[in-house]
């Protein structure tokens, strides 16, 4: 597992992952969550991975949240991968990296509990994280969030395309009040031939990959957005929206795909 080494806070980083390491031993989850505790209803898991094509440590969580997105295609299982920025500056500029999903991870830290980042990061469903490479961890969250809370419907319709944006219609009847709902553009995936820093020689496969997303205000339950289609992604690449309700806490409450044609 990989904080932010080689920064100047390189110490307090560090000091981040041993705790880290300790703190979470035996399951790798947040402490306040049970997952003993399974409950009877239908539910689903939304798996967000915070990922980096130079960081050493992440291409065995790239395979795993490929498998598991191939695994359970039949599951209420979503998988999205987003490539944070922090470590473009070690030799490998990642090309699907950007500085709001490292803000993005820092917004979950804080609400961890802590002030510091790593990767390979997996946060499921907003509630727990462990390192993303930890398949046994993993199948724990797995089983447990599919038999959880079941999701908040959301319906995505009236998708339309141009060269340069994505727009749609989004609608949600049983969104809390200070819950909101996000649109992610998602890029199926990419195969990266990497030229430098840590994985130099390696070609890696990434899934699902956030290319951009936006929010709607807090509250509301139906509308429109537009999504602008960031230059790297190519005619051939097959996209996807996934929508999905965040309250307050960071807790996905829901979540929904739809594939785009164009």
């Amino acid at each position: 597992m990989y904080t932010q080494e080689n920064f100047p806070m390189k110490k307090t980083l560090l000091l981040s992952c041993i705790l880290g390491a300790v703190g979470f031993a035996f399951l790798g989850f947040n402490k306040n969550e049970k997952l003993e505790e399974i409950k009877i209803d239908e539910g689903f898991v939304f798996v967000q991975l915070f990922t980096s094509q130079g960081c050493s440590s992440c291409p065995p969580a790239d395979k795993l949240l490929d498998k598991i997105t191939e695994d359970n295609k039949d599951e209420n299982i979503y998988t999205l991968s987003y490539h944070v920025d922090y470590w473009n500056r070690l030799g490998w500029k990642d090309p699907f990296s950007s500085k709001t999903f490292s803000d993005k991870q820092y917004e979950y830290s804080q609400q961890f509990g802590s002030s510091t980042v790593y990767t390979p990061q997996a946060v499921i469903n907003g509630q727990i994280h462990f390192t993303g490479s930890s398949s046994d961890k993993m199948d724990k969250a797995l089983k447990y969030y599919l038999k959880s809370d079941s999701p908040i419907n959301i319906n995505i319709t009236n998708i339309t395309s141009s060269d340069t944006k994505i727009t749609a219609n989004f609608n949600s009847e049983e969104l809390p009040k200070n819950a909101y709902l996000v649109v992610a553009l998602v890029v199926d995936s990419r195969n990266t031939s990497v030229k430098r820093g840590e994985n130099v020689g390696k070609i890696i496969k990434n899934n699902n990959i956030v290319a951009t997303e936006k929010a709607a205000s807090p509250g509301k339950k139906n509308g429109s957005l537009a999504l602008e289609i960031p230059e790297w992604i190519e005619l051939k690449d097959n996209l996807s929206l996934v929508a999905y309700i965040q309250n307050e806490d960071l807790k996905i409450l829901g979540a929904s795909k739809k594939k785009i044609e164009r």
